[in-house]
């Protein structure tokens, strides 16, 4: 069962194509990460590549609408999320 279909069983909640093309793409990015980098060592690391990304997505938000690429943001929010996701599973454990 898709990540998608359980959120739609508990919480009766419908993610439209683009919400599901994203978490796929975010899950993608993730994997590839795992299999290149290792797991983040402390929590000042993941901010550190968290906070890169975001500058990275910065650079090209800030560019004049005309000349800014939104496949360029896309693939910076990707990164972003996955960064994210996987700081919460290499440092931050379960919440506690």
């Amino acid at each position: 069962m898709s990540i998608a279909m359980k959120f739609k069983a508990q919480f009766d909640i419908d993610f439209t194509k683009a919400d599901q093309d994203s978490f796929q793409e975010v899950m993608t990015e993730l994997y590839g990460a795992r299999l290149k980098f290792p797991n983040m060592s402390s929590a000042h690391e993941g901010y550190a590549v968290i906070l890169e990304e975001l500058d990275e997505l910065w650079e090209e938000v800030r560019k004049r609408p005309e000349r800014r690429l939104g496949r360029a943001m896309r693939d910076e929010c990707r990164q972003i999320a996955a960064m994210a996701v996987r700081m919460m599973s290499d440092v931050c454990g379960d919440g506690e």
